[in-house]
Order: C-alpha cells, then structure tokens, then sequence
C-alpha cells in the first residue's frame, strides 16, 4: 500500500494536495489562499489554549475562590490542572463558564 503526496504551487496562489491510495488519487484544491482565514479579531479567545486559561484562573483565584465562582467538582475535590483539564474538554457546559469568567476576567475593557 503505498502512498504519494503531491504538491504543486502556481502563480495564482492555488495549491493542490493529493494523496495517493491504491491507485485511486484524492485531491484537495484550495481555489485562492488569500481567502483563507488566518485571524481571528473578534474573537478574544483565538489562539488562547485551554491550559493557558485555567492556569491564569488559577493564579489569579486560586482553586478554592474559583470553586465558589464556578461550582463544579473538579475545582473543590483534589483539583489539578490536568484533571480540571480532562473534565472541561469532555463537559461544554463547564468549559464555556470557564471561558466566560476569563473573558470577563481579563477581558471586559478590551
């Protein structure tokens, strides 16, 4: 089972990228790459890493004030960053209070 990738640039700023699997060629082409996103302004929260902002929580707050302001478990009983972590990425509902708190946190005059 071999594989070939495949990369071409033309003057345009067209790329295509194909790859090739048992003698079937799948191809990807992207028509202009100036329209490809790559900032985010209004959205305060681009580029900023879960991590990242559970441990300015926690510097700033510590575990036991931000178990009173976000009452979930994982603050309270033995917390850590890395089982806080684990919850807040399986659990949408307490990652957005967490984002939330942060933005108005650190982010209400900007």
């Amino acid at each position: 089972m071999g594989s070939a990738r495949q990369y071409s640039i033309s003057t345009l700023g067209a790329v295509c990228d194909g790859i090739t699997i048992n003698n079937y060629l799948f191809k990807l082409e992207i028509k202009n790459m100036d329209t490809i996103p790559t900032k985010q302004p209004n959205n305060p929260l681009h580029g900023v890493t879960l991590k990242a902002i559970l441990e300015a929580l926690v510097e700033k707050y510590g575990w036991w004030e931000l178990n009173k302001l976000i009452p979930i478990n994982c603050f309270y009983s033995n917390p850590s960053i890395k089982s806080s972590l684990t919850f807040l990425r399986k659990t949408p509902w307490a990652r957005k209070k967490v984002e939330d708190l942060y933005l108005q946190t650190f982010h209400k005059n900007k």
